[in-house]
């Protein structure tokens, strides 16, 4: 288990090395595809801060609730990442008279490349064999465990139980 954890501290420190942009290769991934599908809505304004988002030609249709950072299709709350609803809103927040923001920026911080950095800053050290450590001076003897392993279910009947004792003897 330890080696594995080392090994898998090693691949990740690897692809941070190589990663570029804010959030991590994966969540880039997943963001790039949600921007995507965002391309096919369109927003509509109800005049304070819920925005109605609809597929064009299609039958999806969300609301967003820009002050809470929530989609009525709940994808922005589950995975911490703006649905393609909030995605398509960010793209029309201009046109509603607010500074718009990079989709980036709504994405939770467990996807960044800073946080991700912090979580395997961490190394797990290497031990020695076997061989190579020191006896211990406390006397100790293992025991191997008491096997009284009982069936599951309904006892048997005890007609079964005299014919198996008759046939052992």
């Amino acid at each position: 288990m330890m080696e594995y954890c080392m090994k898998r501290i090693v691949v990740v420190l690897k692809q941070i090395a190589k990663a570029e942009g804010n959030l991590t290769p994966k969540a880039s991934i997943l963001l790039e595809e949600i921007k995507n599908e965002a391309s096919n809505y369109s927003v509509m304004w109800n005049g304070t801060s819920k925005y109605q988002v609809r597929e064009r030609g299609g039958r999806d249709k969300c609301v967003v609730y820009v002050n809470k950072w929530e989609c009525s299709c709940r994808r922005w709350e589950l995975i911490g990442m703006p649905c393609k609803h909030a995605v398509a809103f960010n793209w029309t927040m201009a046109q509603y008279g607010m500074q718009p923001d990079l989709p980036e920026t709504w994405v939770s911080k467990v996807y960044w490349m800073d946080t991700w950095k912090k979580v395997y800053k961490h190394t797990i050290n290497p031990i020695n064999g076997v061989n190579l450590w020191t006896p211990s001076q406390v006397p100790t003897t293992l025991l191997p465990p008491s096997i009284t392993h009982r069936l599951g279910g309904h006892p048997r009947r005890e007609r079964k139980v005299l014919m198996r004792r008759k046939l052992s003897q």
